[in-house]
């Protein structure tokens, strides 16, 4: 059997445990947008030669199994949109290869993920010494403090004669 697309039929409930002995050679399983409960089972590890592996939005929850490092053929992995919580699974072998993407939407989980080189934390903007048609003097856009309170007093007075008289 090469693969079974289960995704978006409204399954409720656990996941089998017995599911990795009937699907033992199974290359993808996707049982994405549905209902399931509970946690991932252990047991998925004896699925050796699956290549694809789609649990995202449903409702699973606990920790991803440790033993999952051992799916040496794994190129696919998704359990966004879930309840897991605890730590990811170590950055081993296949489990090297998967980043954030693969674990968004989880609150609970705790993942960490090397930094990206080609993308840095901050990049303050670029100044175009050339475009100074906004008059700002070079404050970037703030206001003249001189101008608003100056502003403001007048406003006041003209409120006070308002109201007073």
């Amino acid at each position: 059997m090469v693969g079974l697309d289960f995704s978006d039929n409204n399954f409720t409930g656990e996941i089998p445990l017995q599911i990795s002995d009937i699907m033992g050679s199974i290359k993808v399983l996707n049982l994405s947008y549905n209902k399931l409960t509970g946690s991932i089972p252990p047991s998925f590890s004896k699925m050796l030669e699956i290549e694809s592996l789609d649990l995202s939005h449903n409702n699973l929850s606990g920790f991803i199994p440790s033993q999952l490092t051992e799916l040496t053929s794994l190129a696919s992995f998704s359990v966004t949109y879930n309840n897991l919580s605890g730590k990811c699974p170590p950055r081993v072998a296949q489990f090297a290869t998967f980043d954030e993407a693969s674990y968004q939407g989880n609150t609970f989980l705790c993942c960490t993920f090397p930094l990206q080189p080609s993308k840095p934390l901050f990049t303050p903007p670029a100044s175009d010494d050339q475009d100074d048609d906004d008059d700002d003097g070079g404050r970037g856009g703030f206001i003249d403090m001189e101008s608003f309170y100056a502003s403001s007093g007048v406003s006041f007075v003209m409120e006070s004669r308002v109201f007073f008289t």
